[in-house]
């Protein structure tokens, strides 16, 4: 078929095209409203009718366009044809003519092969592809320098790798496969689209939105995104596998699979999303937030692990199993939040401030912080539900814990290895210390159970969803080794996610015995629990608690000694053990570790009894008197007590009585030294 020479002798060929379209079959919108009538109007009849312009083909009573694919020649190039008419020269055309020249709406292209056609214009004309039907259009490697509008269109394939265009409308398209791959698009629009496969990898597009489509499969596989909109979309997998993104939202849009992981960008925001599955690790974000917007969001399992996002803000939302392992954060808040069994928050860095409000709606759950590092915040325990706060190996800095209930917030926190930096023990308001005898490592034993259940339960759900872990969802079916996504189908989606982890769980504690059912202590790590909140409260100023605590950290040493000493082999290490354990029990006894000067006083007068008896069973008389009185005995013993103060006593000769109270004068300044020390420790406290 021969290419026109020019506008005036196309139109001149003969009779035009006998097909038509009413404008209600047309899609119309927001194009139109955005575009002049010069730029990309169409014309009616005045029955509402478009009318095609093109010349007929052949002896057929449309062009070549409208043609049935099946009766045109198998040699037809027919995008040279369509090339030669978009770029072809206006200079001699009206305004209509131009127009119209562009315009192939409700076209039957059949396959269509554009590859490496340079489509530029010195217009800015719309070129009107709506309505058409393509088994096939091969775009790679075209320029389009017009806006392309394939709205309302069936394509099963289009493959537009390597293209460029400028603005692309593709609302209500229907089709099997789209392909964009490092493709360069300055704007365009996806709304209402229907397609089964669709990938952008590595593409680089300045905006697009993706409202109310329906898709089975996205990649946007190392895609360079601006501004773009996911609203109200249904997507099956999506992955924005290491993809960057200037501002992505994704409003009430629901995803079976949802892999945004190593995402690169400034702002994601997620408002009413639901996912069975959603992967965030290793995302670098300024911000990221998911919210409540006309319905709460709800996930089954959300894995954070290796994030660093200077914002998180998440509010009036499900998380599921929430996994935030390794993740760094500037300030992380979640308020009003969801969740079944667990957030782990294990080797996560808050640099700022974290705010945590648990949903009343979670029943019992675990904010795991094991080896996490908290600078401030606050968490608040909900009034219905019973959530567990483990700081085990955490280091916590400026954070206020407090709920309204009748319990004492610590039957919910556990510190164990805890480092304290910062930490104010005087702030837990609704704490009582001296009732809980400044226990901190423990939880209510009725959560025994919910604790050993919820730190299986991510473990659990990797297994579930293989395509989350070690296993690359990277395949080599596809070009540029796209996401293999008969992967991630076949073995990566399983729908009842958290139902399914916790049946395993759920299994896996009721088979466990002994040890295993029970959370990790051993005296050395809790002998060094004490030590660092001791170390924590006395760098606030908490001297106080800092004491309690000291009594707590040598009371689990002197367990230490005891343990060590039963375990020890020879008789060498059982006694230098027993003399550890027995130094330990004496200046408890005594003194209770420092902290107690009562103790000091009751051991004196415990002292000054047991000598008094000493005394008397010895038979000796006392000055003199050769059956002296039990008085008379606990007077002399007294006296001899304080002998460093008041000199020895007199009275007797007999040797056994003057070795007993020269040894009790020896204890005694000993004690009253002890008695001195204590007190003006506990004043100084």
């Amino acid at each position: 078929m021969r290419p026109p020479e020019d506008v005036a002798t196309y139109f001149e060929r003969g009779p035009g095209c006998t097909y038509t379209k009413h404008v209600e079959e047309i899609p119309t919108g927001p194009r139109e409203e955005t575009m002049s009538e010069q730029v990309g109007g169409i014309v009616l009849d005045d029955e509402g009718y478009w009318h095609c312009s093109h010349a007929r083909y052949a002896d057929h009573d449309t062009c070549v366009f409208h043609t049935d694919p099946d009766d045109r020649p198998a040699d037809l190039d027919l995008g040279e044809h369509f090339a030669s008419l978009v770029t072809m020269d206006l200079s001699g055309a009206d305004r209509d003519q131009r127009r119209k020249l562009k315009q192939f709406i409700g076209a039957e292209f059949g396959e269509m092969d554009l590859n490496f056609e340079h489509l530029s214009t010195s217009d800015n004309l719309i070129l009107d592809l709506r309505c058409c039907d393509a088994a096939a259009l091969h775009l790679e490697s075209v320029e389009f320098t017009n806006p392309v509008d394939i709205r309302g269109s069936n394509v099963t394939r289009l493959n537009a790798t390597e293209s460029d265009w400028h603005q692309l409308y593709a609302q209500e398209l229907t089709a099997d496969l789209v392909e964009f791959d490092q493709a360069n698009l300055q704007r365009a629009y996806f709304q209402d689209t229907e397609i089964r496969r669709v990938r952008f990898y590595w593409t680089d597009i300045d905006y697009v939105n993706y409202h109310r489509c329906d898709i089975k499969w996205a990649n946007f596989l190392y895609a360079q995104l601006g501004e773009s909109g996911f609203f109200n979309s249904e997507f099956h997998v999506a992955t924005f596998i290491n993809a960057d993104i200037e501002g992505g939202y994704f409003n009430d849009a629901s995803f079976s699979y949802l892999a945004f992981r190593g995402v690169d960008g400034r702002v994601a925001h997620f408002a009413g999303v639901s996912a069975d599955a959603a992967t965030f690790e290793g995302v670098t974000l300024d911000k990221l937030t998911i919210k409540r917007d006309s319905e709460g969001a709800a996930f089954d399992w959300t894995v954070f692990d290796e994030a660093e996002i200077d914002t998180v803000y998440v509010s009036e939302s499900d998380l599921g199993i929430a996994s935030f392992v390794g993740a760094e954060f500037g300030t992380f808040v979640l308020r009003d939040v969801s969740f079944h069994y667990i957030i782990d928050l294990a080797d996560t860095v808050v640099r700022e401030e974290a705010v945590v409000e648990p949903a009343d709606d979670v029943g019992v759950g675990v904010l795991s912080h094991r080896d996490a590092t908290i600078a401030s915040g606050e968490y608040i325990q909900p009034q219905e539900g019973d959530v567990i706060y483990d700081f085990t190996d955490a280091v916590v800095g400026d954070v206020d814990l407090h709920g309204d209930f009748e319990e004492s917030l610590l039957n919910y926190i556990r510190f164990y290895r805890t480092e304290f930096d910062g930490f104010k023990f005087g702030k837990l308001a609704e704490v009582s210390f001296d009732d809980l005898q400044y226990t901190i490592h423990t939880v209510m034993d009725e959560y025994t159970r919910d604790i050993q259940l919820a730190t299986r339960l991510n473990e659990i759900a990797l297994d579930l969803h293989p395509a989350f872990g070690d296993a690359d969802p990277l395949g080599s079916s596809g070009k540029y080794n796209t996401v293999d996504f008969a992967f991630v189908e076949e073995r990566g989606i399983e729908r009842n996610t958290r139902e399914r982890a916790l049946e395993r769980a759920e299994a896996q504690v009721d088979s466990a015995t002994g040890d295993e059912t029970a959370l990790e202590t051993t005296l050395g790590a809790l002998e060094t629990t004490y030590l660092r909140a001791k170390n924590g409260a006395s760098n606030v100023g908490d001297s106080v608690t800092a004491g309690r605590f000291f009594e707590k950290e040598r009371t689990f040493r002197r367990k230490r000694h005891w343990d060590n000493m039963i375990r020890a082999e020879s008789l060498t290490a059982k006694f230098y053990r027993g003399t550890q354990w027995v130094r330990n029990w004496l200046f408890a006894v005594s003194a209770g570790y420092g902290e107690r000067p009562l103790r000091v006083f009751g051991f004196s007068i415990g002292m000054v009894i047991l000598f008094t008896l000493a005394y008397a069973g010895s038979g000796e008389p006392l000055a003199g008197v050769e059956n002296p009185s039990i008085l008379a005995y606990f007077l002399f013993s007294f006296q001899s007590f304080i002998a460093f103060v008041v000199g020895s006593p007199s009275g007797t000769d007999a040797l056994m009585i003057r070795l007993l109270s020269a040894f009790e004068g020896f204890v005694g300044a000993f004690i009253v030294g002890l008695f001195v020390f204590v007190l003006t420790r506990q004043v100084h406290r």
